[in-house]
């Protein structure tokens, strides 16, 4: 008044006036504060306390923090609902608003086909982020085929942790019996039924029978490479594992043996312990000069190998090797009536000399031996030089030429005397002849000849008068030519 304040009064009263006066007035909009506060894990802006005019419409923000949702949302103590956004109506006084918030949660659902579990199972509510483990856990006898994780296989898993969790989830397993093989094998001269490798569930009892052939027995049964002794039918019991059931009809062996002939070696040596399943491999080196003959796997032929890698060990193995120097063959072959030994077909070293026989039947002889086609005369007895390509040798043989041993009577005169007469001897055959030969000017007349057995024939002699005396020599003479002689055996007087 009259220039100086008396404060921002709503009347002001003169007091007794005694000269001019002046009065003035300023006015200002009134104003409130908003006081802004928020729980954890979210904010609500602006922040804090804010001084807005009269009137004003200001609007806060209330935002949560990543992974979490506005609760509830108080404005002067009443809740307004879990608004993200609030405008306030025209504010004529102060004012406050606060928030909560709490965290998102999802739900993973949980499910399992028969014969097993997904724990936790149903339905189960997580927080935002959270990582749980899932438990994939099949009956006893089964196994899991496969896992489902939002309808996506992860895999045949017995375990699963979800990833930070952001959304719902489900997740599903189904399960199948276990299935294990038996394999059936079995030695020469018998069978084991069924055979081969055969596929049975978990659980199962089947039986196997074990036949031995006519005129054998079974030396052993062995069951996952154990004894179950000299049986003809054996009951798995309950299957659990991969099995196997052999019969011998001679002794088997489990483990890996390892042995070698002279001038090599099988590497590593001796008895060897393999765990299960293993594939160990096995070098088998020669010795200088020499080559490998043959590798048996289990007595069967793997070839002439210098490194064998056994498939996944679930029996005894055994694996040994031969060497030789380098060998040739030698065919033996013979005609009738007659051998060469050793016959057929002979493996000798490099180097060899072998001795062959040839030995006739009884009443035969060595007519010719060929070696490589050549002829090396009719000898009993052929020693190779030393042999460096392959041979053959071979041998024919043909009738003993008879013998004349004797004649009874051995004298007759020239009277035209007629008589039978005795020959003796060896290796005659039915169908000879008999003559005779010696003194010059004339002989005699043999007839009535008769084939006795091998060593004896008659004959009648016609001893005309004057055929001339004097010593004979009678002959006996085969079908085949071959004869005998009785040298001045017969005498004419």
């Amino acid at each position: 008044m009259n220039g100086t304040s008396v404060g921002a009064v709503t009347s002001y009263n003169f007091p007794s006036i005694t000269t001019d006066k002046t009065i003035s007035a300023t006015f200002a909009i009134n104003t409130y504060t908003i006081t802004a506060s928020s729980g954890a894990n979210g904010a609500v802006t602006p922040a804090g306390v804010t001084t807005v005019n009269y009137g004003a419409t200001p609007t806060y923000a209330i935002t949560p923090a990543t992974g979490y949702h506005v609760a509830d949302v108080l404005v002067n103590g009443t809740s307004v609902g879990a608004v993200t956004s609030y405008v306030f109506p025209g504010v004529i006084t102060d004012k406050t608003i606060s928030a909560t918030f709490a965290i998102n949660t999802y739900t993973i659902t949980a499910s399992s086909g028969a014969n097993g579990a997904v724990t936790p199972a149903g339905v189960t509510t997580v927080n935002y982020g959270a990582t749980p483990t899932y438990a994939i856990t099949p009956a006893t006898g089964y196994h899991v085929v496969d896992v489902l994780v939002n309808g996506t296989s992860v895999g045949a898993v017995t375990s699963y942790t979800f990833p930070s969790v952001t959304g719902d989830k489900t997740i599903s397993s189904t399960f199948a019996i276990n299935t294990y093989t038996i394999t059936a094998s079995s030695g020469a001269n018998g069978a084991v039924t069924p055979a081969g490798v055969t596929t049975v569930n978990y659980g199962a009892t089947p039986t196997y029978v074990i036949t031995p052939a006519t005129g054998y027995h079974v030396v052993d049964v062995l069951v996952n490479g154990t004894s179950v002794g000299a049986v003809t039918s054996y009951t798995f019991p309950s299957v659990t594992t991969d099995k196997m059931i052999s019969a011998t009809f001679a002794i088997n062996t489990y483990t890996i043996t390892a042995s070698s002939g002279a001038n090599g070696v099988v590497t590593p040596a001796g008895v060897t312990t393999v765990n299960y399943g293993a594939t160990p491999i096995y070098a088998i080196t020669p010795s200088t000069g020499y080559h490998v003959a043959d590798v048996l796997v289990n007595g069967t032929s793997v070839g002439a190998v210098t490194s064998y890698n056994f498939p996944s060990v679930t029996t005894d193995k055994t694996i040994s090797a031969t060497f030789a120097i380098n060998t040739y063959t030698i065919t033996a072959s013979s005609g009738a009536n007659g051998v060469v030994t050793p016959a057929g077909v002979t493996t000798v070293n490099y180097g060899a000399t072998p001795t062959y026989a040839i030995t006739p039947n009884a009443g035969y002889r060595v007519l010719n031996v060929l070696v490589n086609g050549t002829s090396v005369g009719a000898v009993t007895s052929y020693t190779f030089p030393s042999v460096t390509t392959v041979k053959t040798i071979s041998a024919t043989f043909t009738y003993k030429a008879p013998t004349v041993t004797g004649i009874s009577p051995n004298t007759g005169n020239n009277d035209n005397n007629r008589f039978t007469v005795t020959i003796t001897g060896t290796d005659f055959r039915s169908g000879a002849t008999v003559s005779q030969s010696g003194a010059a000017g004339g002989t005699f007349t043999i007839d009535q000849i008769n084939y006795v057995n091998p060593t004896t024939m008659t004959a009648r002699f016609r001893i005309s008068s004057g055929v001339p005396t004097g010593l004979r020599t009678i002959r006996v003479t085969n079908s085949d030519g071959q004869y005998g002689e009785l040298v001045n055996g017969f005498t004419v007087y």
